[in-house]
């Protein structure tokens, strides 16, 4: 008897070619295969994801280097169960590597089915293979950046593509300009609570209150591992909040840790605030100063 074994969260045997059938003595059983939710595994990439960053006060002095694998891997089940965020948090964690790409052509393909926030997820690279085929294509299009595609970029501006309305408002012969401007900022404020990448990106153009720096800095730290500094000094209303962005760059940056301890340790000492367990801003600093490169003028401060 062959056995074909597959897990999708459980394992499924295909007994003897027979589809998630079985005998026992009273008969046949029927062993139904599980319901894919893609809302929760959604949810339970998202629970991952937390965890894997988890403040941990053991670090940068001891702890493995952070390994975003599984969560991407998560991010990925979902998506391909359905969950268009799921794709875009995939594709963002892990932008130039093969699952990224698996999350940016998941992305594709739920827009070819219809779903406009995968749409407007696609970034404007020019790397899509068919980009005229999939909506939103002028706005992401270097032709259409300057002149021309007027009715194009209008037409996607109105469906909902940001990048449409600024791209058009940036055209000489444009005479609502403004108008165009603010229906894209809207339209990137409420994109980017919904992680979509390229309307964060644009957010960061087109910001105007200090709600849209967090917004835009949020993303780009919690997702990118870029402007934590700027995301930390934005929560100025709650210290605390503040502290643990800092903490979490220094604990888990992966390209510029030491940068990101130092900021820590003057913030510290220039804020005063309340240290999450005894010594720790002393212990940071101790850890910093040895090693190579660091910040001699602030190791010399007591």
């Amino acid at each position: 008897m062959s056995f074909i074994c597959a897990r999708l969260g459980v394992v499924i045997c295909l007994v003897a070619g027979a589809c998630a059938h079985g005998e026992t003595a009273g008969g046949p059983v029927r062993n139904e295969a599980p319901v894919v939710d893609a809302a929760s595994l959604a949810k339970r990439a998202d629970a991952l994801f937390t965890a894997s960053v988890a403040l941990d006060y053991e670090r940068p002095f001891r702890g493995k280097p952070l390994d975003l694998a599984p969560v991407i891997a998560a991010y990925l089940e979902a998506c391909r169960a359905g969950d268009g965020r799921s794709c875009r948090r995939a594709a963002a964690l892990a932008p130039q590597e093969e699952e990224g790409g698996a999350g940016l052509r998941a992305l594709v393909e739920l827009c070819r089915s219809g779903q406009l926030e995968s749409c407007r997820s696609i970034p404007a690279t020019g790397a899509i293979a068919e980009d005229h085929a999939l909506r939103g294509w002028a706005g992401r299009a270097q032709a259409c950046k300057d002149r021309g595609c007027d009715d194009e970029l209008r037409r996607e501006c109105s469906d909902g593509f940001a990048l449409s309305c600024y791209v058009l408002g940036l055209h000489d012969d444009v005479a609502d300009d403004d108008a165009l401007f603010e229906r894209a900022r809207a339209l990137v404020r409420a994109g980017c609570r919904a992680d979509i990448g390229p309307d964060c990106e644009l957010l960061g153009l087109l910001r105007e209150t200090d709600d849209d720096g967090v917004l835009y800095d949020g993303y780009s730290c919690r997702l990118r591992g870029v402007r934590c500094v700027n995301y930390g000094l934005d929560v100025r209303d709650d210290p605390i909040a503040g502290r643990d962005v800092f903490e979490r760059y220094c604990q888990y940056s992966q390209t510029d840790q030491l940068n990101a301890c130092r900021v820590l340790v003057e913030v510290y000492a220039d804020r005063h605030l309340p240290e999450p367990v005894p010594g720790r801003a002393r212990a940071v600093r101790d850890w910093l100063c040895a090693q190579p490169g660091a910040d001699r003028a602030l190791c010399a401060r007591r």
